[in-house]
């Protein structure tokens, strides 16, 4: 059995990657989704950014402590990367219209944990944090690069 923490963050993959915005049928309009734990992240995005010129990075950088019952409650604070290549990109697809539909796809969804605890919680949900996004400063090495981090929140119940 997996994890609290990795089903949230698989959950968070598996809702982006089941729609078809990311999974046009239509290979130069794919957005690929990738998470920390698979693999070579950093050669699969830089493919990814020089085929179709967009993808996204889900990454959980903090884990915050909760606990407010007699169970422990972990605060899962994940950034989801929108990163684009103006000058490749073939999908039509901004690194802005992206951040919208994760927002939109993701905001109130289940986490996928616990789900007989706590599907009626607010908690057990994912929501959009605060900031909700900001651009990153383009890198010395990549300056026409666009990074886009999001957001996105919820908590975990480890029984």
């Amino acid at each position: 059995m997996s994890s609290q923490i990795y089903r949230a963050q698989d959950r968070i993959v598996t809702l982006l990657t089941n729609d078809a915005y990311f999974t046009d049928p239509d290979t130069t309009k794919l957005i690929r989704v990738f998470s920390q734990r698979q693999g070579d992240l950093a050669n699969e995005l830089a493919r990814c950014l020089n085929d179709q010129g967009i993808g996204v990075t889900v990454m959980l950088p903090v884990v915050t402590w909760e606990g407010r019952m007699i169970a422990i409650q972990l605060g899962l604070r994940f950034t989801i990367f929108v990163s684009e290549n103006p000058v490749v990109n073939q999908t039509t697809k901004t690194a802005e219209d992206v951040t919208e539909k994760i927002f939109k796809l993701l905001q109130w969804q289940p986490n996928g944990t616990n789900v007989a605890v706590n599907q009626m919680h607010q908690a057990s949900k994912f929501h959009i944090g605060n900031p909700a996004a900001r651009l990153m400063a383009p890198t010395k090495d990549h300056p026409t690069i666009l990074n886009y981090a999001l957001s996105i929140n919820t908590t975990v119940t480890i029984p």
